[in-house]
């Protein structure tokens, strides 16, 4: 009889636990992703990251008009985008991803001109600079997530 009631508490324990884990890491997940962007419209995304460049690049008041409207231009376009797709980067075939992947670096060039013309040398270089870093970033994620 000790040896049922033991058994029954320690799977019921195990079940509790693997779903108490799952549930804390899907809303830590949500809340980072909500926190990144994820999840926000193209205006918000251009507020946010306008925001950000305005402290660390130290832009005038029109300079943050214009990169905001650059950066609104391309969130815009990245959510056309992805809307057109509507399926997951799994179901894609390699054809449609290269296509998607060709789509993303037009619309990152074209950023990255409109930025040249209103940054002056010093903020596009830090500009290119903090591109650069959040792409070996995005790189590492997703290499640790394939594993």
């Amino acid at each position: 009889m000790k040896n049922i009631f033991l058994i029954a508490f320690s799977l019921f324990f195990a079940v509790a636990m693997s779903h108490a884990q799952e549930r804390n890491w899907n809303e830590a997940t949500k809340k980072e992703m909500k926190r990144k962007g994820q999840g926000k419209s193209p205006e918000e995304r251009a507020k946010i990251q306008t925001a950000e460049m305005s402290k660390s690049l130290d832009l005038t008041s029109d300079q943050a008009v214009e990169v905001e409207a650059a950066l609104l231009d391309f969130h815009s376009e990245m959510e056309q985008t992805r809307l057109s797709v509507n399926k997951t980067h799994q179901n894609m075939s390699p054809d449609e991803r290269k296509e998607m992947k060709n789509k993303h670096l037009q619309a990152q060039d074209k950023l990255k001109n409109k930025m040249k013309l209103v940054l002056n040398e010093d903020q596009y270089a830090s500009f290119l600079s903090k591109m650069g870093e959040m792409q070996r970033k995005m790189r590492k994620r997703r290499a640790e997530g394939k594993r």
